[in-house]
């Protein structure tokens, strides 16, 4: 059967995104993923930095400075997370001390200043030396998730450059007008899908959400699904359709009543067609 086309009189379809994010959105997400882990790396050099440097005083000869001023409090986070600020003035010399720390103590604290034997001038908090292995998990924690912010970035500006190309493929002029198709996709859940970049079967394929409108989906299994897309003429990646219409540009209601009708009409005749086949068949077979 020959593929109807998708087109409006006197209007060029255009698409702007793929189920629920453009191009822009996606590399708008993946930048500002790699921001927030580039930030999140800073702090975790900075918490290191200190880690070490009470971790060393600890481990070394010291002494409590007997007469020094401590201001500050210790504050407890999500029930387990000790986040703690101090000030330690003495001799006219002042050290300002912020580390985060498990506890599970659930008790107060009592501080005291602690100095290098070796080098007055490095000054800390007994309980920041001895919490060093403590601190240095949680700031592994914090790397890990920084990680994975960096990982999530360069996948957000992975997968705008291909959602970019192939939208860039399905508006030029020469792929119009569109052919309505269906086409099988991947549907590892009810909200995403794996679009195959090209009729190769063994290409990357290029994943799609569909959170804030709905894909149009004619009949799934548990791990795809055959859902309505358009492609070009010529053969080409079908782009699937929101049952909105939300992946157009510049479409009014009218427009968009007048798509959805088309495509039902459709796969209503597809199915009065296959509905009819079978019958003839069954009484063919009798």
């Amino acid at each position: 059967m020959m593929s109807p086309t998708l087109s409006l009189p006197g209007k060029s379809l255009q698409f702007k995104k793929i189920g629920d994010h453009s191009p822009a959105t996606l590399l708008l997400i993946g930048i500002g993923s790699l921001l927030l882990a580039l930030g999140m790396f800073w702090v975790v050099n900075n918490m290191a930095r200190s880690i070490y440097a009470d971790h060393r005083l600890g481990s070394q000869p010291h002494h409590i400075l007997e007469n020094a001023h401590v201001e500050g409090e210790c504050r407890t986070r999500l029930l387990i997370l000790s986040s703690c600020e101090g000030t330690i003035r003495d001799g006219g010399k002042t050290w300002k001390k912020e580390f985060m720390f498990f506890d599970f103590s659930f008790s107060d604290l009592t501080v005291e200043a602690i100095a290098s034997d070796a080098d007055p001038d490095l000054v800390t908090l007994d309980i920041a030396a001895e919490k060093t292995l403590n601190r240095s998990l949680f700031a592994a924690l914090i790397a890990a998730v920084a990680a994975f912010a960096c990982f999530a970035g360069l996948s957000g500006l992975r997968l705008a450059a291909r959602h970019h190309a192939l939208l860039a493929a399905i508006n030029r002029s020469d792929a119009q007008p569109w052919r309505l198709v269906e086409t099988e996709v991947e549907m590892p859940d009810a909200n995403s899908m794996k679009i195959p970049a090209s009729a190769d079967s063994n290409s990357a394929k290029v994943h799609a959400t569909f959170n804030k409108t709905d894909a149009w989906i004619v009949s799934r299994t548990e791990k795809t699904a055959r859902v309505m897309a358009v492609a070009p003429p010529a053969g080409g990646t079908p782009i699937p359709l929101d049952m909105a219409f939300e992946c157009f540009k510049g479409l009014t209601d009218d427009e968009k009543n007048k798509l959805r009708q088309f495509v039902n009409q459709h796969l209503n005749a597809n199915t009065a067609t296959n509905t009819g086949t079978h019958a003839d068949t069954f009484g063919t077979t009798l």
